[in-house]
């Protein structure tokens, strides 16, 4: 009869539980980047990205750490450690190998974007050769506009995020910053600033943004897979 109520007992047990054996605590990690990430002193308290991203952690019931980085350093640890999950990354063909694409989270155009008062407006990506555009490393803007024959010498300048180069706009130290509405009227909300203060001067269809969550190379199939039941659970598209 004891024999029988333990059976019991260990069937009752959720699978999801059972199944935690000896896989590997994920890592997962972003950047500060409003209004798809959100931190308030360095940990993520909202954002459109978080927000799906931690419904998708939740259903998986998987082990894991959240770490908010610099992107630079996002990308790199992301490139170069197994059972890492990254997120918002722009997916292009020259990322494609360097990660396994789980899902879409979230979709935006993107711009160069200057200050109206400044009286720049341009409408070619030849004409901003002639101009200072911030940029962060790693990020899908440097990689195309560094393809297209803009330089760190001549009109790129290498700043640390996304907001950094809002704020060098803001002071005068670019003249140019890749960005769209979405994301400045979230920047703006913590800065002495107004969204019609900016004009949106080139739009870059290369560059429309497909933000992915992503795993790094090498991460453990078994993760993997609770992450694509999850996903779908969720609602989302899991990625073939």
């Amino acid at each position: 009869m004891r024999c029988y109520l333990l059976l019991l007992t260990l069937c009752a047990i959720p699978f999801s539980y059972a199944s935690d054996k000896g896989l590997p605590k994920l890592t997962v990690i972003t950047e500060d980047l409003p209004p798809l990430q959100i931190t308030h002193n360095n940990q993520l308290v909202d954002g459109i990205a978080y927000q799906q991203v931690q419904r998708v952690l939740d259903i998986s019931e998987l082990n894991y750490n959240l770490d908010v980085l610099l992107w630079a350093r996002a990308f790199k640890v992301a490139t170069e450690q197994p059972n890492v999950l990254l997120f918002s990354l722009v997916r292009t063909p020259e990322r494609e190998k360097h990660f396994i694409w789980l899902t879409q989270i979230v979709d935006m155009d993107l711009y160069l974007v200057s200050l109206k008062s400044a009286d720049i407006n341009i409408t070619t990506l030849q004409q901003a050769r002639q101009l200072l555009i911030g940029v962060k490393r790693h990020d899908v803007v440097y990689d195309y506009l560094t393809g297209q024959g803009f330089s760190d010498q001549k009109n790129l300048l290498i700043m640390r995020d996304t907001l950094d180069t809002y704020d060098g706009l803001l002071r005068g130290r670019v003249t140019l910053a890749p960005g769209n509405p979405e994301v400045l009227s979230a920047y703006c909300k913590d800065r002495t600033c107004k969204t019609d203060m900016f004009r949106y001067n080139v739009l870059i269809p290369e560059l429309r943004q497909n933000f992915y969550l992503a795993a790094s190379q090498g991460t453990d199939p078994r993760l993997l897979a609770r992450l694509k039941i999850a996903i779908a659970d969720s609602g989302l598209l899991v990625e073939r």
